[in-house]
């Protein structure tokens, strides 16, 4: 099995309160970058696991424990 796409944790950034301002300060996205195999999970297999299914799903495989806190996952941008 190759690990060879790239996919992203990512970590939305804090929003703090700047006294001097008075605004609000988004802090930039921490993103990880990890090593992945993704493929395609087929609707047979969706459909006997969870019934009918309209979307399609990816089945990612990272070598080791990813990050345990993020919001969302970024595959080729998406």
């Amino acid at each position: 099995m190759r690990y060879d796409k790239e996919i992203l944790f990512v970590t939305k950034g804090a929003r703090t309160y700047d006294e001097l301002t008075g605004d609000y300060i988004t802090m930039p996205a921490e993103k990880i970058v990890r090593s992945a195999h993704i493929s395609d999970m087929g609707l047979e297999q969706m459909n006997l696991l969870y019934g009918k299914v309209v979307e399609q799903a990816k089945v990612v495989r990272i070598q080791g424990a990813g990050p345990v806190n993020f919001d969302y996952i970024e595959i080729g941008g998406d």
